[in-house]
């Protein structure tokens, strides 16, 4: 509790039992006086003589009345306590209540000590175990102690046992993890202090300023071994070593002990070996027993690959010392074949065989000998001429190689081998023959029969073929290519077309008439060909149609003349007179497909009207069916023998063996058509 404020309160209650108040009689009639002026009367007024003094005026601490409400210094009364050491600070157990501090108290109450005036709140904490400033913390326990009061210690954080000057902290005792001590010179490292061994490791480990070599202290075993190098080059000598942390001057780590000569700078094991007898990278070998030689320090030798003695410019080596096949000459081009070397021989094998620059023909050594034989080829169809040649390696302009030497006209590009052959009388393709394979193909290519085409042409087919066999007019003539051998021209063929134009029995038509009539297109109508007249021929072909039989008479004629000049040369009249004709020598022309050994002859013609006993109404060609002799067909003595003129119906001949016969298919029961229809006809071919 406040004692201040008890005394206050019993000193307020003394003066009202000693002064009760006065009543209060109203307002003064008699005139109130205000002697003073703070506007109260005297009656009001407990001192009216002092302005100041007024009910209502603040009580002041003076020992007066001032409010006049009987009381004096009321609620101005405080505690103050006894200040015996005088510091300004008092002690709580000791005090008094008034309303002002009385001689030797004050308002503070916060001494912890009045009998020092050293220890009060405004003191400085300082080291000597009491609290001097009051607030219960006592010397290193006070936040606020004046730390300088106490001692400097230093830090041991490696706990070596020795303080880090650097690391310093003031205290009244030592703190944990200090010293009074600060001669460590590197405290995160227990080996180093004073006591420390120095090693080499950059650190003052022992703490008196001296690091590593500079150290003569220093434990040499912990530092590398360095080795001499007397000559400078960087490389030591390993026979000279010391140990030391770092390398001394002139010595070198033991990685470079390596020198073989140290005393010569230029030999060491980085040196380039070169040429001069001396093991100059020291790796023990010395010029070209190193690999690692610099071969420009020596000579250069070039390789004999061939062993032709003479070395390729292009294959080199250097080396101090000649090494095997290598040679002290550039002069091969080929090193790769012995025969080509300056002393080569120049042959033709596109190589430059003598080594002088020039190749096969350009070289005038060459040996012509070894080149190829060239024909002219004058007219340019790339085929040469090969009674003019020369030889080369290749051929020269103009020239062609042998097998191309197979012009037959030198002088005209149009005629070579392998030129197609034309009809203009020339050899085109030199084979020898001119016009081959081209016989009557054309008007240009006409021959004289279809026996010269198929001569020129095994292969040549049926058909219409050019011939002219007079040599002074081309035309188209029918050729047989395929019965009996082939090569057989059309003469003319005998029709029952319903025609007049000529019959067997008109010999003027047949021998001496020259004039042609008919259409090759249509052979199976009335038609006579030039050929009949000069075509020259041996055999004769007969075939009839529609049936296909065909009778062949070899030797008819001697080759010397057409069938016209034969028929010309005959007697007007040839009866049976002993001569049976012409045997058929092949052909199809039989009964029952029996051709007997007898002879089927043929007799070419007798005149109609002759005086011949046995068959006067023969108009030839005709061939009998009698069987005489065991065989029909063989003989011309009787009745029944075909062609019989040919005639239309309305023309026929009133004679009692005269009918239409159509040659010898109506010997043999052949003639299927109808009269005036061409459907039977006679063909005459010759070969």
């Amino acid at each position: 509790m406040d004692l201040r404020l008890i005394a206050t309160g019993l000193f307020a209650l003394s003066l009202l039992a000693c002064d009760p108040p006065k009543e209060d009689t109203g307002p003064d009639t008699t005139g109130p006086v205000d002697v003073d002026g703070d506007g109260y009367s005297t009656d009001d007024d407990c001192d009216d003589s002092d302005p100041a003094v007024h009910p209502g005026a603040e009580e002041a601490c003076n020992d007066a009345d001032d409010d006049c409400d009987l009381e004096v210094d009321e609620g101005l009364d405080e505690l103050w306590f006894a200040d015996a050491d005088g510091d300004g600070f008092g002690d709580e157990d000791s005090f008094v209540s008034a309303c002002e501090s009385p001689e030797g108290y004050v308002g503070s109450e916060t001494d912890c000590d009045d009998g020092d005036a050293a220890v009060n709140p405004d003191a400085s904490e300082i080291c000597d175990t009491i609290d001097n400033d009051c607030d219960s913390f006592v010397d290193d326990d006070d936040d606020s102690l004046d730390a300088s009061s106490g001692g400097t210690f230093y830090r041991d954080a490696d706990l070596d046992g020795y303080g880090d000057p650097d690391n310093s902290t003031q205290a009244c005792i030592v703190p944990d993890g200090y010293l009074e001590d600060a001669s460590d010179c590197d405290d995160e490292y227990a080996a180093v202090n004073p006591e420390g061994v120095e090693v080499c490791n950059s650190m003052d480990d022992d703490c008196d300023g001296l690091v590593d070599d500079d150290d003569d202290s220093l434990d040499q075993s912990t530092g590398s071994t360095w080795y001499q190098d007397s000559d400078g080059d960087g490389y030591g000598y390993s026979r000279t070593s010391t140990m030391a942390c770092t390398a001394p001057s002139g010595w070198v780590e033991g990685e470079q002990a390596s020198d073989c000569d140290d005393e010569d700078a230029e030999i060491h094991i980085d040196a380039t070996e070169v040429c001069d007898d001396i093991d100059n990278d020291c790796d023990g070998d010395v010029d070209d027993e190193d690999s690692s030689l610099d071969g420009s320090t020596g000579d250069t030798w070039y390789a004999d690959s061939d062993g032709d003695g003479y070395g390729d410019p292009d294959s080199s080596a250097q080396a101090c010392e000649q090494p095997d096949g290598y040679l002290d000459d550039t002069s091969d081009c080929d090193d790769s074949d012995a025969a080509v070397n300056p002393e080569g021989g120049e042959v033709c094998d596109e190589l430059d065989n003598d080594c002088d620059g020039l190749v096969d023909d350009d070289d005038d050594s060459l040996d012509q000998s070894t080149g190829s034989t060239w024909y002219q080829d004058s007219d340019g169809d790339g085929y040469g001429y090969s009674r003019t040649s020369t030889m080369a390696c290749s051929a020269p302009s103009g020239w062609v190689a042998g097998d191309l030497a197979s012009d037959c006209d030198d002088d005209d590009a149009a005629i070579n081998i392998d030129a197609t052959e034309v009809c203009d009388g020339e050899d085109n393709d030199c084979d020898g023959d001119e016009d081959e394979g081209l016989a009557g193909l054309s008007e240009d290519c006409a021959v004289d029969s279809c026996a010269a085409i198929l001569a020129d042409s095994a292969s040549a087919a049926d058909g219409a073929y050019w011939i002219d066999p007079t040599g002074s007019s081309a035309y188209e003539a029918l050729c047989d290519m395929s019965t009996d051998g082939g090569g057989w021209t059309l003469a003319a063929t005998g029709s029952d077309d319903g025609q007049t134009t000529w019959t067997w029995d008109s010999r003027a038509q047949w021998d001496s008439d020259s004039g042609t009539f008919g259409d090759i297109d249509h052979p199976n109508e009335d038609f006579k060909s030039a050929a009949h007249h000069e075509v020259d021929f041996e055999d004769l072909l007969f075939t009839h149609g529609p049936s296909g039989i065909w009778a062949e008479y070899d030797a008819v004629g001697d080759g010397s003349g057409s069938f016209g000049d034969f028929l010309g040369g005959l007697a007007d009249s040839r009866c049976y007179d002993g001569t049976d004709g012409w045997t058929m020598t092949a052909g199809t022309l039989t009964v029952s497909g029996d051709l007997c050994s007898t002879q089927v002859f043929f007799n070419a013609m007798d005149n109609d009207g002759a005086s011949c006993s046995s068959h006067d109404d023969s108009d030839g060609p005709c061939w009998s069916a009698a069987n005489d002799i065991g065989c029909p067909l063989d003989d011309v003595g009787h009745y029944g023998f075909g062609n019989n003129k040919l005639y239309p119906t309305e023309e026929r001949d009133s004679s009692y063996y005269s009918f239409f016969g159509a040659g010898f298919g109506g010997a043999i029961g052949e003639n299927s058509g109808s009269v005036g229809a061409a459907e039977n006809y006679i063909q005459v071919w010759v070969r």
